[in-house]
């Protein structure tokens, strides 16, 4: 790894306002393993927002990559003029006592879908005129980053979205294997050695996602969202006993051999999915359960604090 530089530590971050289902109402009404250091909070609440970003510091993170989609109520087009976006970047510009500054990008999604063309391009149109020229907004290699989540193949649009914003980089990433220019959201260990991303978990458990689309699936007869759960979802403990997606946390060691996979490769970006992603098992933020132990993990693994 001689003349290599440190790799980007990214983390994925998701608003949480309790506007559906998906939010911390899924943990209310189904129960769940772990719960929130911080309650059921919402990311409006400046004092929430601003201990989520001293821990994320804490841990050696370098970029947020923000997500206020991740539910079938949203669309990409919501992150205009969301407001946890507004309080983010008036506490990212407080950082004169940080040796070492946070940045964010946006993830842009369609949940369980892909983002439309259209919809991609008012994303980065409202970017270039409201968040990239923000002091703290991540660009790589000087150009402003987006994260483009893809369910299907979505290289066509993408790479147009490119062309008419060639100053932007446009990085698809997908959840399963879709194409093999993509890279992953998640993965179990051992993950992909690629030289671009690699992801790190801290385990997940799709248990009370697919509780959600099956509610969602019975309140809209929506056929779109029937192949996602079975009939056997009606019950929740035999979700849990058999989810369609899952990896253990094993008390934060899965965490530690992926992140120690992921450095020792040394990628350009190693991306941990995700911060607070409860409803998907899938976070480092802490837990009444574990408390700082995946802060703890990060920083020390990674050395900078």
């Amino acid at each position: 790894m001689s003349g290599k530089k440190e790799p980007i530590i990214a983390v994925w971050f998701t608003s949480t306002y309790e506007y559906d289902q998906r939010d911390f109402q899924l943990i209310k009404k189904y129960g769940n393993p772990y719960h929130p250091k911080l309650g059921c909070y919402r990311s409006g609440d400046r004092k929430i927002m601003k201990t989520q970003l001293d821990w994320i510091w804490d841990s050696g993170i370098d970029v947020i990559v923000f997500d206020c989609t991740s539910s079938l109520f949203r669309t990409p087009r919501d992150v205009i003029g969301d407001k946890t976006v507004t309080l983010l970047m008036e506490l990212l510009k407080n950082q004169d006592d940080k040796k070492r500054k946070l940045y964010f990008c946006l993830f842009i999604e369609r949940y369980m879908g892909d983002p439309k063309y259209d919809e991609i391009i008012d994303v980065l149109e409202y970017s270039k005129k409201s968040l990239v020229e923000f002091p703290y907004y991540f660009k790589k290699d000087g150009k402003p980053f987006f994260v483009v989540y893809a369910n299907s193949n979505i290289t066509d649009i993408v790479e147009k979205a490119q062309k008419k914003y060639p100053y932007f980089d446009l990085k698809i990433v997908s959840g399963e294997y879709i194409d093999p220019g993509y890279a992953r959201y998640v993965l179990k260990y051992p993950q992909d050695l690629r030289d671009d991303w690699i992801p790190v978990s801290p385990g997940f458990d799709s248990s009370l996602e697919q509780m959600y689309l099956r509610d969602i699936y019975l309140m809209s007869k929506d056929e779109s969202l029937r192949k996602y759960f079975s009939e056997s979802d009606a019950d929740i403990d035999k979700v849990r006993s058999n989810p369609r997606f899952s990896m253990e946390r094993e008390n934060g060691e899965a965490y530690k051999r992926q992140l120690k996979r992921a450095i020792e490769h040394n990628p350009e970006i190693i991306f941990i999915s995700g911060w607070n992603d409860w409803q998907f098992g899938n976070h480092i933020e802490p837990a009444e359960e574990h408390g700082d132990k995946y802060i703890s993990i990060a920083a020390e693994m990674l050395g900078r604090n």
